[in-house]
């Protein structure tokens, strides 16, 4: 017997979802089970944001990213609802709760664009993230 996670990632049109939000907004959505344990994420090396793909290349960038969406994805699913927040590297995220007959049996992650140019503040900020992970600043 299929949970829910299962009959959600075997829907036909998901993928088409997927990829018109890709050709849309230039995002890449991701669609995390509840436990955080599965992601499905289509074409996610073509479609990766370079910024991104730059910082989980270097060492410890990939740990940060998890931790940083880790912490979102257990808010979502504590609150119930659609988060709007800057990652620890300064990019816009968006993690939506996928509800079913009332119950959240998925998490929708889409985001890692800047919706406008980032001011000062916010990329010292990010900076500041980023070096306290031992990111060299000089690299990004």
């Amino acid at each position: 017997m299929m949970n829910a996670f299962d009959e959600l990632i075997a829907l036909p049109g998901l993928r088409r979802l997927f990829d018109l939000a890709w050709r849309t907004f230039g995002m890449n959505p991701a669609l995390v089970s509840m436990d955080g344990q599965r992601v499905i994420i289509f074409e996610q090396e073509a479609r990766a944001q370079p910024f991104c793909r730059a910082l989980n290349a270097l060492p410890g960038g990939t740990a940060l990213c998890a931790m940083c969406d880790q912490s979102k994805f257990l808010e979502a699913r504590r609150d119930g609802q659609a988060l709007r927040y800057r990652c620890h590297a300064g990019l816009r995220e968006f993690v939506i709760p996928v509800i079913r007959d009332g119950q959240t049996i998925a998490l929708l992650q889409c985001g890692q664009v800047h919706d406008r140019d980032p001011s000062p503040a916010e990329w010292r900020e990010a900076r500041k993230s980023l070096m306290g992970a031992g990111i060299r600043a000089t690299v990004l």
